[in-house]
């Protein structure tokens, strides 16, 4: 399998490490599989561009978009390590309010506002805590579905406060908020599947 890409089958698993580089974090949100996590252990940003321009023939389906991950430490609901370039020797964790001046491009993360500047480096996550949020497919089919009744209760706490929000904002606060409470959150396009119903029964109702 991607026999194109520098990994061996008999190489020290990376799977398993406690932290994952930005691309291996960003990879597994999006394809949910093992060996890419493998092969990207120390990817640097032209293998990972390679996997975008030539992908192999037997890539997984995507199974969500790298922008929920950089939602996910922007709202705090995960957390990073990295070096800044001010403090290059010291490992700090990067706060959810300094997410909002980059933008992933892994296994890198610019500056927003000059994408040629890079603000931190050697950005790593927390494994488990990646997985806990995006879990394996496998973990994901052998569970009850999401409870989408409750879902649906904390999708109207939100609007009945009034507060003017995208589609982006209502995911990101469901999220925040289904994290408090312990429960699964969904990902963004069965998010706004629902969402996009609950806004239609809404309506009927107001008729």
């Amino acid at each position: 399998m991607f026999r194109a890409y520098p990994w061996s089958p008999n190489a020290m698993s990376r799977f398993e490490d406690t932290y994952w580089n930005l691309c291996q974090s960003a990879l597994w949100v999006v394809f949910r599989d093992k060996a890419y996590v493998e092969i990207y252990g120390d990817a640097d940003s032209e293998t990972y561009k390679a996997l975008q321009w030539y992908p192999p023939s037997d890539q997984p389906d995507r199974q969500a978009n790298v922008n929920e991950l950089q939602e996910a430490l922007r709202c705090g609901s995960l957390t990073a390590l990295g070096y800044h370039t001010e403090e290059p020797n010291l490992l700090k964790e990067i706060t959810q309010v300094q997410w909002y001046s980059m933008e992933i491009k892994p296994p890198l993360a610019m500056d927003s506002r000059n994408r040629r500047s890079q603000l931190w480096t050697n950005i790593r996550l927390k494994r488990a805590d990646v997985q806990r949020l995006w879990p394996h497919l496998s973990t994901v089919a052998s569970r009850a579905q999401y409870n989408w009744g409750e879902l649906r209760s904390i999708y109207e706490e939100i609007i009945n406060e009034g507060n003017a929000l995208s589609d982006n904002q209502l995911h990101r606060e469901l999220r925040v908020r289904c994290e408090r409470r312990g429960i699964s959150a969904p990902g963004r396009t069965s998010f706004q599947e629902h969402h996009k119903k609950w806004r239609q029964m809404a309506g009927r109702s107001a008729t």
